[in-house]
């Protein structure tokens, strides 16, 4: 009787073949503790139970040749391949060459090719050959163990082993035997219940679920949208208004949402949008829903002033927000992001085109409101540019004129200086004259000279001999003044 596949006895000899195998199956070295002592590593080779051509075999073939040929049979296996037989009930295989079933109750079954064949049993055989990058997966039916296989080829002798499956440990649930081994990744927790009922929360990396332990499923951290269905929802005025929207939102505390939401929690939220949202147009009028705007005029400075209504769309996410955020958070620990407006419309087309007509025609009044601004604003600009031209020009004009004024009323300071320098050096060489004068004995006759002009000021035509007096005294041979004035004596 075949012994039954033992687990590792302990973990160190198990630490020691990993470290020993670190380079080659780095994959074992993320599973769960709980699982290394179920790790299995190449133990035998495939030349430890295949059986070679041997002489003996050719010999006896010989000296019984005519019975080999008609009793007997011979098999010839390629390189690579392996043959299958049977020796009454004990399993053998035969390596490459050629070999001779010299007994009746040798029996050929088939020839495998180990390049081909991943898997090979033949009776309690098994050979299993491990790609790098995955594990082999089995079971001891005795014992209901589980058997992980490292890479490498696997030849196990054992009638109660049974293999199951390859895997590279990259799906969500991957079974190992009775063993669940749950993938969570980052951005998920996974969840579960424990034998006594309690919620299990699975941060993300590889877990060992035992039975009666479950694994559940996963849940997404990440923001998720709701797409909430198409609604139409009459407002406050009994109008009809399609609506069509979506909601952002991502699990804050995943035990609080799955305890109290439970794992429906999408059409939990989906449903309290859609309340909540239809509450708010219920309480809204046609004229919030269009945003209207207004305009008017203050007194104070008659300065006009745009007082719009809200956006509806911010509106409805302000009270959106407002209504559900804390609720949904504090009570089911999942917080809501935002609401997505994405289509919001009159239901009734006749009355939307209706309403449409009369907002062209407010837009066009609006259109012709602003044309007539900017006309106003550009004359205003114009009259501004005109009054600014005149002051620079009367700024120019007075700056000249400054400018003038200044620069002659320097010159009649600069004259002034001129003349009042020119006077005093016209009374010193005055002075230095008339003492000149003095003293070269010349003053009595200039003076005779300024009494002669003072005299003759007034006539026509003169005739002055200055020398003719001295001329005319008594005693000169030159004249004699009896001459001149008879019976008078001079």
């Amino acid at each position: 009787m075949m012994q039954p596949i033992a687990p590792q006895k302990d973990n160190e000899e198990n630490e020691r073949l990993l470290d020993k195998n670190t380079n080659e199956d780095k994959l074992l070295r993320t599973l769960p503790d709980e699982l290394y002592k179920y790790v299995r590593y190449p133990e035998r080779t495939l030349e430890d139970v295949m059986i070679e051509p041997n002489t003996m075999n050719w010999i006896a073939a010989g000296v019984c040749c005519p019975y080999t040929f008609f009793c007997c049979a011979m098999i010839l296996v390629k390189e690579g391949d392996v043959a299958l037989c049977w020796y009454g009930d004990e399993p053998l295989i035969y390596g490459a060459g050629r070999h001779f079933l010299l007994e009746p109750t040798n029996s050929y079954v088939e020839t495998k090719t180990l390049i081909k064949e991943r898997i090979i049993q033949h009776g309690p055989y098994h050979i299993i050959c491990v790609k790098l990058g995955e594990v082999g997966i089995g079971v001891d039916l005795k014992t209901g163990l589980p058997v992980i296989l490292s890479v490498g080829t696997h030849v196990l002798k054992s009638d109660t082993f049974k293999f199951e499956s390859f895997s590279k440990l990259v799906d969500k649930v991957t079974k190992i035997g009775e063993l669940l081994l749950a993938r969570v990744e980052i951005g998920f927790i996974g969840f579960g219940y424990r034998s006594d009922g309690e919620l299990m929360i699975l941060q993300p990396g590889l877990h060992l679920i035992s039975p009666p332990d479950r694994f559940h499923s996963q849940l997404s951290m990440q923001v998720q949208i709701v797409q909430l269905p198409n609604a139409v929802h009459e407002s406050k005025d009994y109008v009809q208004i399609a609506v069509t929207s979506a909601v952002y939102y991502n699990i804050i505390d995943p035990r609080k949402a799955l305890i109290e939401v439970g794992e429906d929690l999408r059409d939990q939220i989906r449903d309290i949008a859609v309340a909540a949202l239809q509450q708010i147009i219920r309480s809204s009028t046609l004229v919030d829903i269009a945003g209207t705007s207004k305009v008017t005029y203050t007194q104070k400075d008659s300065k006009k002033q745009v007082e719009g209504e809200h956006n509806f769309y911010a509106k409805i996410q302000e009270q959106f927000m407002e209504e559900l955020h804390d609720h949904v958070l504090d009570d089911w620990g999942i917080d809501i992001n935002n609401i997505r407006i994405e289509s919001l419309r009159i239901h009734d087309k006749n009355l939307a085109k209706s309403i449409a007509n009369q907002a062209i025609q407010v837009s066009e009044l609006e259109a012709k409101h602003m044309m007539l601004e900017k006309e106003t604003e550009i004359i205003k600009v114009e009259a501004n540019n005109k009054a600014e031209e005149m002051r620079i020009r009367v700024e120019a004009d007075a700056f000249a004129i400054r400018t003038k004024s200044q620069a002659e009323a320097d010159a009649v300071i600069q004259n002034a200086k001129a003349e009042k320098e020119a006077n005093i050096l016209r009374g010193e060489g005055e002075k230095q004259y008339a003492v000149d004068v003095r003293e070269s004995g010349l003053g009595a006759e200039l003076a005779k000279l300024r009494i002669h002009a003072k005299a003759i000021g007034t006539q026509n035509q003169i005739v002055y001999v200055p020398h003719l007096p001295s001329m005319m005294e008594r005693g000169n041979p030159l004249f004699d003044g009896s001459l001149a004035m008879p019976g008078k004596s001079i």
